[in-house]
């Protein structure tokens, strides 16, 4: 095997890897989502779904095999931050709710 047919296998491993994380983000995402939608009923707080969306994301991308994967520690903070960011979006809608 020649270096550059070397070359095309791993060009092509690492986009499918790419791929593959992508398909993950997106599934954690939809969980994280499906998670926020569910929580929207009146006796959950934010507080309350940010521990459950917390428990989720650990189900989904546990801390400890994310710590051993760059990969996936990447995708775990990319979701992270999509949980702020949904949280954030609660609490302001929270605090809507309590003005009006």
């Amino acid at each position: 095997m020649t270096n550059e047919e070397l070359a095309g296998h791993l060009q092509d491993l690492i986009d499918r890897t790419r791929m593959v994380e992508q398909v993950f983000l997106t599934f954690i995402v939809r969980n994280l989502q499906m998670e926020l939608q569910a929580s929207e009923a009146p006796q959950l707080t934010a507080i309350d779904m940010r521990y459950s969306l917390v428990d989720t994301l650990e189900c989904l991308v546990p801390e400890t095999i994310a710590e051993s994967d760059p990969s996936l520690a990447d995708i775990r903070a990319k979701a992270e931050a999509m949980l702020r960011n949904l949280v954030g979006q609660a609490e302001d809608l929270q605090q809507n709710q309590i003005v009006s």
